[in-house]
């Protein structure tokens, strides 16, 4: 993923059992010129707006399966973001929190 437009603060959390990082965090300030992130499967990903208006973009290696939609909900794990009302899609108000989520991933080699 890549902003085009703006400044986000970026969070990936590692969703993947047997990892090393397994429920930890990786925070990345991304803007126009920062280039992109690659977020791998199994690892949960949202930002925050920082700037007044941002555009990101995103790529994936595989078409998108609505059935294999999944995530965690925003506040349900340690992080603090700045942010404490933020504007939520339909989709992301109703997801599990990060200690009721039984991850499907697997890191590989465990």
């Amino acid at each position: 993923m890549w902003v085009s437009q703006g400044e986000v603060r970026d969070v990936v959390l590692d969703l993947r059992i047997g990892s090393a990082t397994y429920g930890t965090c990786l925070v990345t300030m991304l803007d126009d010129s920062s280039g992109g992130l690659f977020v791998p499967t199994g690892c949960a990903h949202g930002f925050e707006v920082l700037s007044a208006e941002a555009v990101v973009n995103y790529a994936q290696e595989v078409d998108y399966a609505p059935t294999h939609d999944s995530g965690i909900a925003w506040n349900s794990f340690s992080f603090g973001w700045m942010t404490a009302n933020p504007t939520l899609s339909e989709r992301d108000r109703c997801l599990p929190r990060f200690s009721d989520f039984e991850s499907p991933f697997l890191y590989p080699g465990s």
